[in-house]
């Protein structure tokens, strides 16, 4: 089991604890039943474990899909990060940057404001984009 470490199992056991190998751990085990079992109670083992299973797959499906749209985040990033290095057109980097930020956060609508000097020496705040 060392070298699957990384990969998830459950098991229905049947029979003994003591039957069971050192390299299994009792949180992979599904059920346990110490004593002899119906046809009923084994058909409702095997329906907990497809259920489990199912459940499991989904789980799996759901976290596989996530990872997907933070990779392809991070590579929306990466990319503005490059832009940043290679456009000199800084209008055309604002929108750029405004694009990606909603794509990302999936907002439907965003601005950008610059922060200016103002002639009396103060900072202000002046809209960019929308």
């Amino acid at each position: 089991m060392a070298k699957h470490s990384k990969s998830r199992y459950q098991f229905v056991v049947i029979g003994a604890l003591a039957d069971i190998p050192d390299d299994i751990s009792l949180s992979m085990l599904l059920e346990v039943e110490k004593k002899y079992i119906s046809k009923a109670k084994l058909e409702w083992i095997l329906i907990k474990f497809r259920n489990n299973l199912t459940i499991e797959k989904q789980q799996y499906s759901m976290l596989d899909n996530e990872i997907k749209d933070i990779v392809e985040d991070q590579n929306e990033l990466m990319g503005i990060g490059q832009l940043l290095s290679k456009e000199k057109d800084r209008d055309i980097l604002i929108q750029k940057i405004l694009e990606t930020s909603l794509r990302i956060t999936g907002a439907d609508a965003g601005s950008v404001f610059l922060v200016v000097d103002n002639p009396d020496g103060t900072k202000g705040l002046l809209f960019k984009y929308s």
